[in-house]
């Protein structure tokens, strides 16, 4: 046996080494996951904006329409 030599520290540095590795995976993928949620929230909020935008302008059509209606019979009650 060689002196200074310790198996037992080789392996305790090979499991701290394994540990790092879970520990990195772990962060990475839910690093991962995070982006994930915020691209779909942002989706989401886009899709919410789009959907005020479609209102809003049906709104606006529906108004316009009722404007010429009241037009259209003022003119024809004259």
């Amino acid at each position: 046996m060689v002196f200074g030599f310790d198996p037992r520290k080789l392996v305790e540095e090979d499991q701290e080494d394994k540990k790092k590795e879970v520990k990195e995976a772990v962060d990475s993928v839910l690093t991962f996951e995070e982006e994930a949620e915020k691209n779909e929230a942002f989706i989401r909020k886009q899709s919410n904006i789009s959907s005020a935008f479609d209102n809003a302008f049906k709104v606006l059509r529906e108004h316009q329409f009722k404007k010429n209606m009241v037009k259209m019979h003022t003119l024809m009650k004259n």
